[in-house]
């Protein structure tokens, strides 16, 4: 595959992966109310209601740990996981580019901090002077 194809593959599915966290993100808050708030947990009692409820509770506390879990996943052509994006762009060609891509063709030495060289590679002074 060439590192054009890697990049958008790598773009697609970091795309997704943003997706299934916003989704992970509003099963929590909902499970947030389903599973802590004492207005729903204690609220039915013990009938068929209430034991429905529980078993409601426990299955989304399980798919919200599943989901945590799946962005983990090993790297597979057909997953959308973190480890899989990093097997895409673990190229010295794929980060080549990306880099240009991220500076624009811009290589100014006053930005060895964010690029961990240059003149202030290991400076904590970012190159900014005062004047008073």
């Amino acid at each position: 595959m060439s590192a054009d194809d890697r990049i958008l593959e790598a773009r697609v599915k970091a795309e997704r992966l943003d997706n299934l966290c916003l989704e992970i993100e509003a099963i929590h808050a909902n499970n947030r109310y389903l599973i802590y708030d004492e207005i729903f947990s204690g609220g039915l009692g013990n009938t068929f209601a209430g034991n429905a409820f529980s078993a409601l509770r426990i299955t989304s506390f399980a798919y919200e740990v599943v989901r945590i879990i799946a962005l983990w996943d090993g790297p597979a052509k057909n997953r959308i996981s973190i480890p899989e994006i990093m097997m895409l762009i673990d190229d010295p060609v794929v980060l080549a580019k990306l880099k240009s891509e991220f500076l624009g063709g811009y290589d100014d030495p006053n930005l060895g901090l964010l690029r961990g060289r240059g003149t202030n590679a290991g400076s904590t002074d970012i190159g900014v002077t005062r004047s008073d």
